[in-house]
């Protein structure tokens, strides 16, 4: 890592001591911080010092690149370059494609799913689970129809649940949001195969949109990997430039079919161009380091790069090997997913943890030195962790109570009591090849709770649903209320007073006049708070 290239440049300050102490403190506290970023897909170790330059100048890509404007202090003709890089690399004729350079992966897919809806309005878009959290928030400010479709252990879409959506939804044209690298693991939507499906449904419209926020840069360098740009079929493609080009500003693109651009283009006399972008005004020293990196860089130089993760990545996997600790990767991937690590890793460590996942992303700037010295700590910790190891939690009591968190990567199912429970779970498991590592199972007012733990634990919580059990994941909340009008409510207005979110509520059981209901916020710990006091 290059810390010379970081440090403070050699020029008097025209800052207040003060302030100027508080910017140092800042800088030491970023450089710090850096040495532990190995679990977000974000390039580090920049060096653009050639562009400074332009800092001082209020340039401005106001609008749409293609078109001239009024305001002329801009980098447009340097956008286009960019765009035009990027449309070759994912096969799309000049004179095709539009595009233009935007904020983030967000953007360029909330503006995919914009062009999606205003060619077909009537449209249900159709997401897996491991799609990144920001969709499902673009879909509600576009107030478009959706469906959440389930994924495989891998993070790949479930095509047979995809396939049975679209066949209950036959009278609405599918817009297809697919991932190309999923958050979390990586996997890749296979959309040669969405394609095939529609084309065998004889679907007459449809729409696929692409979010490729990191593998966009990673799968067009690699032999045999999965088509998934224009050749496939798709209509609109997003892909982040502070990925892994690596950018000090969050960036990406945005590429259409030039066509469907078009009907929405709205001419604006104010800054005498056409408004075709989500945002006015747009940042136009992005576009100058995206460029710079592509000619500094080049294509060979950037294969070069993504076989170097690559290795890494198998480095990374075998380390972890060798202290216990199973690793994994999706072919073509360089995110490697293994078991969350004990919390003295996480208070050191920036990693990425979702349901009992963590992963680490072997990018350019990610050494084997921070490999080694993370695997060295997640040793001691687990080490150390049967010193520290909380206890079991005790089975719920009657009332409105919640379920004490699990820290032992715990599935929790409440069902109707019955001979041959045990066996049936089992059984499920088995066919599986699931290990069942702990079961508690007790009966509570006629309803029995089931508690237990195994080796795989994402399977086997999807086969465990998918068999019509009510499992639900750790990172859930039980709770019980009485099973009467109003008590719902009451609930919610705990939450909704205390300002936190509920990202998902299920009923899973109505038994004797309560209701068990399982619920997740982003804000566990809180929650868990709010309610331990109720009582029926």
């Amino acid at each position: 890592m290059n810390t010379e290239r970081h440090s403070t440049r050699s020029r008097s300050s025209r800052l207040p001591e003060a302030q100027r102490r508080e910017l140092e403190a800042l800088r030491d506290y970023i450089r710090r911080e850096y040495r532990t970023f190995v679990g977000y897909p974000c390039r580090g170790d920049l060096d653009y010092s050639e562009l400074y330059d332009f800092f001082a100048y209020p340039v401005n890509n106001v609008g749409d690149p293609f078109a001239p404007s009024t305001y002329r202090l801009h980098t447009r003709e340097i956008e286009r370059k960019v765009l035009a890089w990027f449309a070759e690399l994912n096969h799309i004729a000049d004179g095709d494609y539009w595009g233009y350079v935007t904020n983030g992966g967000t953007e360029g897919n909330i503006y995919g799913l914009f062009l999606a809806r205003e060619i077909l309005p009537e449209g249900i878009v159709y997401y897996s689970e491991d799609t990144h959290y920001s969709v499902a928030k673009n879909l509600r400010v576009l107030r478009m129809k959706h469906i959440m479709i389930k994924s495989q252990p891998s993070g790949e879409i479930d095509y047979d649940d995809l396939r049975r959506s679209l066949e209950i939804h036959r009278d609405a044209p599918p817009i297809i949001f697919a991932n190309i690298g999923t958050t979390m693991t990586e996997a890749v939507d296979d959309v040669q195969k969405i394609r095939a499906m529609l084309q065998e449904m004889a679907v007459p419209e449809h729409y696929i949109h692409c979010d490729a926020a990191l593998s966009g840069m990673t799968l067009p360098f690699q032999e045999g990997a999965p088509v998934f740009d224009f050749r496939a079929g798709i209509d609109s493609i997003s892909i982040s430039g502070h990925k892994f080009i690596g950018s000090p500003i969050p960036c990406g693109i945005v590429l259409a079919k030039k066509r469907y651009v078009e009907r929405i283009a709205r001419s604006i006399e104010y800054v005498g161009t056409l408004d075709t972008t989500l945002t006015g005004s747009r940042n136009a020293v992005t576009p100058l380091f995206l460029w710079y990196a592509i000619h500094t860089r080049g294509a060979e130089g950037f294969r070069r790069e993504v076989a170097e993760c690559i290795e890494k990545a198998d480095y990374a996997i075998g380390k972890l090997a060798e202290i216990g600790v199973e690793a994994w990767r999706n072919p073509f991937a360089i995110t490697v997913v293994f078991p969350a690590p004990p919390p003295p890793v996480l208070e050191k460590w920036q990693i990425a943890v979702n349901r009992g996942r963590a992963h680490i992303i072997t990018l350019q700037s990610i050494t084997r030195e921070q490999i080694d010295e993370l695997a060295a700590d997640i040793a001691a910790a687990m080490a150390r962790a049967p010193e520290v190891r909380p206890e079991r939690p005790a089975p719920p009591v009657r009332g409105e109570g919640v379920v004490p968190e699990a820290k032992l990567r715990e599935i929790f199912i409440v069902t109707a009591n019955r001979p041959g429970l045990v066996a049936d779970i089992s059984e499920v498991l088995a066919a599986h090849g699931i290990n069942i590592e702990s079961l508690d199972a007790e009966e509570v007012h006629g309803l029995a709770t089931v508690v237990l733990t195994v080796d795989r634990y994402d399977e086997a919580l999807k086969c465990l649903r998918n068999a019509g059990f009510d499992a639900v994941s750790e990172d859930a909340l039980v709770v019980r209320i009485k099973d009467e009008p109003g008590s719902l409510a009451r609930l919610s207005r705990r939450f909704k007073d205390a300002g936190i979110n509920l990202r998902c509520l299920r009923i899973l059981r109505r038994h004797e006049g309560l209701a068990w209901i399982a619920l997740s916020t982003p804000r566990t710990a809180e929650a868990k708070a709010l309610v331990e006091d109720c009582s029926v």
